[in-house]
């Protein structure tokens, strides 16, 4: 990405040069190269390259128009480029449009004589943009932190998105965790004018139409679909690629070594595996290595056991946001690593559990083709205890549940008991409509089903923030971050897939893995199944780790704060050191400890 901001005053009073010079200052990394800054009265802007991203600071040509991006297009005429693409069609259409805002986008666009602000974003939320706006005057930068360096905006905690953040990381993607300071959501164009602020979409996910392909043809498809986003997204002479014993990203390192051999591009790939040598049963190089030698991508072996959870301790989340994974600490050490070695670009598959996993499955085709018999035994591939349990919990509950209205849902969503609700004030619940935040903020999707429920988990709230951490995190490395997987128009090709050719519970990604066979041998493919080290994690929490979750849970500055109970939390981490599982909003608790200690 490239960091951008500014200050546009739309009463055009002038500016205090002073103030973008903190906002600046707040947003460079060592090394970042050339500043680009431009204004002129009543509007300051600057673009700042990071990683491979170079800065993007366009006027038109009679110095009324001026746009700012941090953007990847895709649709950009030769001889423009994006910026002066951008302005071309907000001057056709008196908008930015979809066929313009096609790719990894963060943008705003200010038309000086009108005093008005257009701001846009990237439908999957690959690249930030956050502002502030109050009497005529506009902040914007990448960041809410670049924001606050001007000291204009009250240093506030947003409590709603806390209490998000503590129930399963939902929450209104239009809020940041700063109160006054707005971002604009993915997929939407905010339009800010002397009367105030409107958002709405630009994009809409849909599904693909047109008759269903047989499967191979839908595999082919796929691979090509998966090509020419890898093809896209990777114009740099050296690219990582994050590599597992996943179908997912060893999908995108065939599709890379593809477009690698059809056109030299990108030049140099190289692939990075984690190394568990103490806990055998999460290593999944003997799978990936094969795969990536018949690729002839070089591989670098990560010891994963010397960046364990908590490793870095006390750092924690970045002060944006409370969001903090399990495998930060290694996914920071793989990615300086990466960036030591001159990677310029890293290729993960974030998204591609959502597009083509998960435990998503049509139930009714499976009802229709095989029967009850072959519906039970199908479902048992899940790991249900008996085959009544999967029947309801897989089959027949989300068949009723998608199909209430939204009033019902949110009040069973309430009413149902919530492990959290053991460590969590209940004044602070009640006052943020805690229990509701997990259904009022999901995407609602214009299918039931499991096309609804693949909608739904692609673009979630959680997912969305997910994506925005990962690309904060390779940008404070200098590192560009790549999701291949994030395609819209791929994303689109599978929803309109039937999803029993998705994949059933007895043949998990069954269209990814024919997907690979086509750009990768067969027998190599054959025995891709993505391992997760939880039982890695959980021993370091309960052993090495211990103390610095007991630390964090004395003396709690969340506490303090009326959000949770240290009684609860401890209750709960007692629980699992005796062998009990461990509740994912536990780890959310904890790394908003972190975030209160590092950063309030």
């Amino acid at each position: 990405m490239a960091g951008i901001g500014g200050i546009v005053d739309l009463h055009d009073r002038p500016i205090d040069p002073s103030l973008v010079d903190r906002m600046i200052a707040a947003a460079t990394n060592p090394g970042d190269g050339q500043i680009v800054r431009d204004g002129k009265s009543g509007l300051q802007a600057y673009s700042i390259p990071i990683a491979v991203e170079q800065p993007s600071l366009t006027w038109s040509e009679d110095g009324a128009i001026v746009v700012v991006a941090d953007a990847r297009l895709d649709s950009t005429p030769a001889v423009q480029s994006f910026g002066q693409a951008l302005i071309a069609d907000y001057q056709r259409h008196g908008s930015l449009t979809l066929a313009s805002l096609d790719g990894d986008c963060a943008i705003l666009l200010a038309d000086i004589e009108k005093s008005l602000v257009l701001a846009a974003r990237d439908p999957m939320s690959l690249r930030p943009l956050v502002f502030h706006y109050e009497d005529g005057l506009l902040l914007f930068a990448s960041e809410p932190t670049h924001i606050l360096a001007t000291g204009l905006v009250p240093r506030r905690i947003n409590e709603h998105a806390i209490a998000g953040h503590l129930a399963g990381g939902v929450l209104d993607l239009s809020w940041t965790f700063f109160a006054g300071i707005d971002q604009v959501k993915p997929g939407h164009i905010v339009t800010i004018n002397r009367t105030g602020v409107m958002s709405k979409p630009y994009w809409s996910l849909t599904a693909a139409e047109g008759p269903p392909p047989d499967e191979q043809e839908a595999a082919a498809e796929l691979a090509r679909l998966l090509q020419k986003s890898v093809e896209e997204r990777l114009p740099v002479q050296r690219a990582g690629v994050m590599l597992s014993g996943g179908l997912d990203s060893a999908s995108l390192a065939a599709a890379a070594a593809t477009v690698r051999d059809r056109h030299g591009l990108p030049a140099g790939i190289q692939a990075w595996s984690f190394a568990y040598t103490d806990t055998p049963e999460a290593d999944e190089r003997a799978v990936s290595a094969p795969l990536a030698s018949a690729l002839r991508i070089p591989v670098v072996d990560v010891d994963a056991e010397l960046a364990p959870p908590l490793s870095r301790f006390p750092e924690g989340p970045d002060e944006n946001d409370p969001l903090y994974g399990h495998y930060e600490p290694l996914l920071v050490h793989t990615i300086g690593l990466a960036a030591t070695a001159g990677v310029e670009s890293m290729m993960l598959g974030n998204r591609g559990d959502l597009v083509v996993g998960s435990d998503i499955y049509d139930f009714w085709a499976l009802l229709r083709e095989g029967g009850w018999s072959g519906l039970s035994n199908e479902l048992m591939f899940m790991g249900r205890q008996t085959a009544r349990e999967a029947l309801w919990l897989d089959f027949v509950r989300p068949g009723i549940v998608d199909r209430l209205p939204l009033p019902i849902r949110r009040i069973a969503t309430a009413t149902r008991p919530r492990v959290w609700e053991g460590w969590m004030n209940p004044a602070f619940t009640e006052a943020t409509g805690m229990a509701h935040l997990m259904i009022d903020h999901l995407p609602a999707s214009p299918q039931t089903g499991p096309v609804g429920r693949r909608y739904r988990s692609i673009l979630s709230p959680f997912q969305m923030r997910v994506a925005t951490w990962m690309q904060r995190m390779h940008t404070r490395l200098g590192v560009r971050f790549v999701d291949p997987w994030a395609d819209v128009d791929l994303i689109s090709f599978i929803l309109g897939l039937p999803p029993g050719l998705v994949q059933t519970p007895g043949d998990p990604k069954h269209i990814s893995r024919l997907a690979l066979e086509t750009m990768a041998p067969g027998e190599l493919a054959a025995p891709l199944s993505k391992t997760i080290p939880l039982p890695y994690v959980d021993q370091h929490l309960r052993g090495m780790a211990s103390e610095q979750v007991l630390e964090l849970m004395s003396g709690m500055e969340s506490q303090a704060r009326g959000y949770v109970g240290e009684s609860g939390l401890r209750s709960h981490f007692a629980a699992f050191c005796s062998g009990a599982p461990l509740d994912g909003n536990f780890w959310a608790a904890l790394s908003l400890e972190m975030w209160l200690r590092n950063f309030w």
